[in-house]
């Protein structure tokens, strides 16, 4: 069984471009992590990585699991494998921080709270215009978000008890991650690559891809390497 964690803003539909692709018979898990209850932003990253790991149990038994998170959903899926390892056969991390250097600290807590400014007041057409328009998303397609009043609550909130600054673990925890947990990065995704190339430093000990002609949303830009991945 394999479960799949969207990014910010994002939705389980977000995943179907790979779900068409998958061989029948795949089990796979879509939460909705916007969703009310244990695996909504309301929760902190400690919080939140318990409930996970119960939710789980719940819904997929002590079997071990294989876990695809993109985005913040990739830093979600981080969280929960280095607090419970032996959990996951396997992992597939997209375009995601494992962490944020101290000098970098500064400048993402300012762009943090100015999304959460805009999430809080904005229309929803200028929201979607102005997050499209940020660089990392440059050659990838524009993907529909979801407008809801639960969500102007929601999503700052995901900013903020799911930042990449309050990740409770550092590079030593990444860099002891097994050969299991695999990395992926569109070649296209300039800033993301820069992660990529310390991820290789450090090194990590799992296999880093770059994928040729893919921006950041490798949901859909890759679609079909992620199918591959589900279904090996």
């Amino acid at each position: 069984m394999t479960v799949l964690l969207h990014g910010f803003w994002g939705q389980p539909q977000d995943w179907n471009s790979v779900l068409g692709k998958i061989s029948l018979g795949q089990e796979v898990l879509v939460p909705d992590l916007y969703e009310d209850g244990p695996l909504s932003p309301k929760h902190d990253l400690t919080a939140w990585t318990k409930n996970f790991l119960s939710w789980l149990h719940h819904h997929a038994g002590r079997e071990p699991l294989r876990i695809v998170g993109y985005s913040m959903g990739a830093r979600l899926a981080l969280n929960a494998i280095i607090a419970n390892p032996g959990r996951f056969a396997g992992a597939l991390l997209m375009s995601g921080a494992a962490f944020i250097g101290k000098e970098d600290l500064q400048a993402r807590a300012v762009w943090e709270e100015l999304w959460r400014e805009r999430f809080e007041s904005q229309p929803w057409r200028e929201l979607e215009t102005a997050w499209q328009e940020q660089s990392v998303f440059t050659h990838s397609d524009t993907s529909a978000r979801r407008h809801s009043e639960k969500l102007r609550e929601v999503l700052p909130l995901s900013l903020t008890n799911w930042s990449v600054t309050k990740h409770p673990f550092d590079k030593e925890h990444v860099r002891r991650l097994g050969p299991s947990v695999q990395w992926a990065f569109g070649a296209l995704d300039q800033k993301y690559l820069e992660m990529a190339k310390t991820l290789q430093d450090l090194p990590v000990q799992g296999q880093i891809t770059i994928i040729p002609n893919s921006g950041h949303r490798l949901i859909s830009d890759a679609s079909d390497f992620v199918a591959k991945w589900i279904d090996r």
